[in-house]
């Protein structure tokens, strides 16, 4: 905060305002001329110095874009805009992001402004969530490099974070609930049934869905790939899935790890046509998948009333994801994931890929 209020010397400013002092010290000793006129000139170059980098920062125009949301490991693209009446110099700009999207604070040497300049950056976020920040520094020594001088601009900025959603190519538990109960009288399976295969809607594409089921004619209509969405079976049956937010017995990076699975097991649903829903510990099951995304990269730990059970298994069947697996009640219709320490039930392992055992329950 020092360089907002006041000049801050560099290492170079030390070494001459010692050297003046020393030229100042001979001079008193001598009562030689020279020497107080190169003390005299060294102080008045040094109080330049000092006044110069704040003209420098002065009526300089920042304006932040605005940003999409991505997933974990995906690109994340900020951009900053410049504007100054006249030229300027040598300008440091660091953005302020928090230390748990980025490791190292994006920074930039602007060699010179005249009129606008455009400042792109790209951070590739290890972490879900929503992320709020405002300070943007500009620093300089310009046009001598003795003294910095700072100045904070605030922007405030907002960059939500999904879960990363894996890819599966297959899931049993899922496939086995979301399709049991759909024998007909007819002794037909639900593969039979007459609707089962007819395209619903068209979506766009997304990284893992089956390329069988590619619209074609759609995508080459509007240009990208589109996927069919298929009608469902009426006697399929319906899947909730719940994340256990309660912060008791969760290790932090196992409540993660409960999330991104949350996102995996529901988009595989989605793609397989089953009917599933998501519930993060609130009275509201989410069946959209840009709702599911947002309230996924929200969730945090926080106390609360264990679900109503009785309630959903009227109508559903429910996989609880959890940290605690012996709280789950006696019933087929709710499968507990255990997400705690001690190996029980359907244990997912911290120490193996995701995804591999999720293709393998």
């Amino acid at each position: 905060m020092w360089e907002t209020k006041l000049p801050k010397p560099t290492f170079a400013t030390l070494v001459l305002m010692t050297l003046t002092l020393f030229f100042f010290a001979a001079a008193t000793n001598t009562l030689s001329g020279w020497l107080y006129v190169i003390s005299g000139l060294s102080l008045g170059l040094m109080s330049l110095a000092a006044v110069l980098p704040s003209w420098e920062l002065r009526n300089i125009q920042v304006r932040r874009e605005g940003s999409f949301p991505v997933s974990v490991g995906e690109d994340l693209q900020m951009a900053v805009t410049f504007q100054a009446s006249d030229k300027r110099q040598l300008l440091e700009i660091i953005d302020e992001l928090p230390k748990l999207l980025a490791d190292d604070q994006p920074s930039f040497v602007l060699e010179e402004l005249t009129g606008s300049y455009r400042w792109v950056y790209t951070v590739t976020p290890k972490r879900r969530g929503i992320y709020l920040w405002q300070h943007l520094v500009l620093r300089t020594a310009a046009p001598m490099g003795l003294f910095w001088r700072k100045k904070i601009y605030s922007l405030p900025a907002e960059v939500t974070v999904y879960p990363r959603v894996l890819p599966l190519r297959r899931c049993p538990l899922l496939d086995q609930i979301g399709h049991q109960g759909q024998e007909f009288e007819t002794g037909r399976s639900w593969r039979d049934h007459t609707s089962e295969g007819i395209t619903k809607s068209a979506r766009p594409y997304r990284w893992g869905d089956p390329i069988k089921n590619v619209h074609w004619r759609t995508s080459a209509r509007l240009g990208s790939l589109y996927t069919r969405e298929l009608e469902q079976s009426e006697g399929e049956e319906s899947i909730v899935l719940i994340l256990d937010n309660r912060p008791e017995h969760w290790q932090a990076e196992r409540f993660e790890q409960a999330v991104e699975t949350t996102a995996a097991l529901f988009f595989y649903g989605k793609r397989r046509g089953i009917n599933i829903a998501v519930s993060t510990g609130a009275e509201i099951l989410l069946e959209q998948e840009q709702a599911v995304l947002q309230a996924l990269a929200e969730v945090t730990l926080t106390p609360g009333d264990p679900p109503d059970f009785a309630r959903l298994v009227e109508t559903a069947t429910v996989l609880w994801l959890t940290a605690n697996p012996e709280g789950n009640p006696q019933t087929s219709r709710a499968i507990a994931l255990n997400f705690s320490a001690k190996e029980t039930g359907i244990w997912i392992n911290p120490y193996q890929p995701l995804d591999l055992q999720l293709e393998g329950i």
